[in-house]
This record gives structure tokens, C-alpha cells and sequence, in this order.
């Protein structure tokens, strides 16, 4: 595996909108990536995940990744809240609210 450097992986990061924060820390909005002590990042937006720090051939399809990811859990925040909108809502039809409560179910 070929070993990347910090600069090479930040200027990535920072060609796709992100800005370095601190050390090991960089933000994009409400999305916040940071190093811990071993070869993985800590995604937060408001969940938490963890993806590889990539190798020099990787990082371009991680930094999608990693976008993809964060993209990904806002749009189900986004749907969790609709669905509690209408789970809530007292004008809601009874086939509408049971649907949006089953929906909201924790697997």
C-alpha cells in the first residue's frame, strides 16, 4: 500500500470545499472529519462513522465517499422528520399516521 501524506490528502479535501479546522480536523458545513490515533477518520453529522485514511491511489474516491456517506444520513434525518410530521400530525388520515409510525421502527 502507498503511504499518503497529510498534504497530498488535504489538498483534496480542500479542492472538494472542506477547510482544515485544527490539526487532524476538517469541516464542510454541518459535516466534521477528524484523524483519531490509527489509520481511521470520524465521520459526525450528527451520527457517527468510520472510514480508512486512504492510501495515494484512494483518496479521491474516498473524499466520495465520505460525501456520499454524510449526503446519505441527512437525507434520512430529513425522512425521519417528515415521517414524525406526519406520525404527529392530528390531521393526518389513520393509514398515513401508521404508516409513518412502522416507517419510523428502529430495525
Amino acid at each position: 500500500m502507498a503511504v499518503l501524506s497529510v498534504a497530498e490528502f488535504t489538498r483534496v479535501l480542500e479542492g472538494s470545499g472542506w477547510t482544515q479546522e485544527s490539526l487532524g480536523h476538517f469541516g464542510k458545513g454541518r459535516w466534521r472529519i477528524q484523524f483519531d490515533t490509527s489509520s481511521w477518520m470520524v465521520l459526525l453529522n450528527p451520527r457517527t462513522m468510520d472510514v480508512a485514511v486512504p492510501d495515494q491511489y484512494h483518496v479521491g474516491w474516498t473524499v466520495n465517499l465520505i460525501e456520499h456517506l454524510l449526503r446519505g444520513e441527512e437525507e434520512v434525518q430529513r425522512l425521519r422528520a417528515a415521517l414524525a410530521a406526519i406520525r404527529d400530525d392530528p390531521a393526518a388520515g389513520g393509514s398515513a399516521k401508521s404508516a409513518a409510525s412502522a416507517a419510523l421502527v428502529e430495525p
